[in-house]
């Protein structure tokens, strides 16, 4: 949904600025719950909850723009039964990520220090922390805005963090479910051709050819299909994963997901792949009682028939995922084209674009 979405291109454009929650043991938070917080506010909390043998629920901890706008609307039209008080999206210490909100204050409040304080008053449960000097509130806005104008060129906003008029109006236009196109990741990676993009990440060998029309000169050639063969390798050095399967012709795709932080996924993935002689159509990737697209893995998954795709043309890698937590790192993928009637054991690198939505 749009929330997860501004969530990918926080951490897309800020790398490292916010850190999970939902590994520290003592804490327990329904699936609404954005496991987040600033990096600094994190670690914090981790070591405050670590001097406790108790459990804690979270109620609250970051927001994104589209979470904190919903409520603060709740909250001033008195819709939905909502009677906290609620800042509007600009000035909300929760947009910050230091905040989170505890159903056990009283023994929460044991474990204050001086990166943890208990706010007190009418909002007991609400505990703030220290945070960094990265601008987590301004960031998340950036990332809507940048998400409106990928999505609405011909309505571009200002990117400038701030929440006013202009960024309202677009906000009040977008579906809860978020913009067909996905968050806009670069990861700092170098403006430099295909090929040689995979080449110099140690993919691709000296040697190989580029099979994309214009990937030569044009690193966008890339972008203008989600995934885009790049090259292909006849290299015998190259390890061919086994397959163990009778039939003719036989493809292994071997998928890398990056080590990121949020890489993996839980969507249902799926190939396509498509040759001069045809198409396999979309084909699901699943390992029966495993956990595939785990942050940091390289999975392998077999594609066979009795119909030969002949030379490889393009390969697609999508879900439907709209969940929260679906989003993906896609870090890069093979195909290797095992066909016993052509002799060959040819190697396709495919070039993706993070994040496919």
């Amino acid at each position: 949904g749009l929330s997860s979405q501004i969530l990918h291109q926080l951490h897309c454009d800020n790398q490292g600025v916010l850190d999970e929650i939902i590994s520290i043991k003592q804490l327990c938070m329904p699936s609404s719950i954005l496991p987040y917080l600033d990096k600094q506010a994190a670690t914090a909390l981790r070591i405050a909850v670590n001097q406790s043998t108790n459990s804690f629920t979270v109620t609250s901890s970051l927001r994104t723009l589209a979470e904190q706008y919903v409520l603060y609307q709740w909250s001033s039209y008195s819709r939905c039964s909502y009677t906290r008080a609620e800042n509007q999206p600009g000035s909300s210490d929760h947009m910050k990520g230091v905040i989170v909100e505890v159903s056990q204050y009283e023994q929460f409040k044991q474990l204050v220090s001086t990166k943890l304080h208990w706010q007190g008053g009418s909002d007991p449960t609400r505990f703030s922390l220290s945070g960094s000097t990265f601008n987590v509130q301004r960031g998340l806005i950036r990332s809507f805005q940048k998400l409106w104008n990928a999505n609405h060129p011909t309505e571009k906003i200002a990117v400038d963090g701030l929440f006013g008029p202009e960024t309202e109006t677009v906000l009040r236009k977008t579906a809860a479910t978020g913009f067909s196109n996905a968050p806009i990741c670069s990861f700092g990676e170098p403006v430099v051709p295909c090929c040689v993009a995979m080449k110099t990440r140690g993919v691709c060998v000296s040697g190989d050819r580029c099979l994309s029309k214009n990937t030569v000169d044009y690193v966008d050639d890339c972008a203008i299909q989600p995934f885009t063969v790049c090259c292909e390798t006849e290299n015998s050095d190259r390890a061919v994963p086994s397959d163990g399967f009778t039939t003719k012709y036989v493809y292994i795709v071997e998928v890398h997901t990056g080590s990121q932080w949020n890489a993996g996924t839980d969507a249902d993935i799926y190939v396509s792949l498509t040759g001069s002689g045809g198409s396999t159509g979309r084909v699901l990737l699943d390992r029966i009682w495993a956990n595939d697209f785990e942050s940091g893995t390289v999975n392998n998954y077999s594609v066979s028939g009795d119909v030969n795709l002949g030379k490889l043309k393009s390969v697609q890698i999508d879900h439907k995922g709209l969940r929260f937590g679906d989003g993906w790192y896609l870090e890069t993928g093979f195909v290797f084209d095992l066909s016993v009637q052509t002799g060959h054991k040819k190697v396709y690198c495919v070039v993706t674009k993070p994040w496919p939505p």
